[in-house]
């Protein structure tokens, strides 16, 4: 099994899994959405599909480009899942592709393409700009 995290996604929040040969989605629509409210979701894809985290192989996470907050939040929590479940995790870049399904296709390639041996590494973020803080106000 395979799992997918988007919340870089134009409606919100996309997860998806990959069992066997079938795919997986559950998209849930927000204005602004927390990290917290990430894990609720997996879980409840994973119960719908009866499915568990121990039968993971790896996580392909959108890291970019878009919203700083976001980034960071998907990219704790898919780092943290795969470091604590010792999995490979994948980062995709929305840059040139722009559906789900083809994002998560990419990543579960690299994933298997093959390694020497597993060493976990950390996904990094993809801002694709400057960042835009702002100008410092005059006091």
């Amino acid at each position: 099994m395979f799992l997918f995290i988007n919340n870089l996604a134009s409606s919100g929040l996309v997860i998806g899994l990959k069992c066997q040969n079938n795919f997986y989605w559950l998209k849930k629509n927000f204005v602004n959405h927390e990290s917290r409210e990430i894990l609720p979701f997996l879980d409840q894809i994973l119960k719908k599909h009866q499915q568990n985290l121990k039968n993971l192989k790896g996580i392909v996470v959108v890291n970019g480009p878009g919203s700083f907050a976001r980034i960071r939040k998907g990219l704790s929590v898919a780092n943290t899942l795969g470091w604590s479940l010792k999995v490979v995790v994948q980062g995709v870049s929305q840059e040139t592709i722009t559906t789900n399904e083809k994002l998560f296709k990419q990543g579960i390639k690299k994933i298997l393409t093959p390694k020497k041996k597993f060493k976990f590494r950390l996904v990094k973020p993809f801002y694709g700009r400057e960042p835009h803080i702002g100008q410092a106000k005059k006091y």
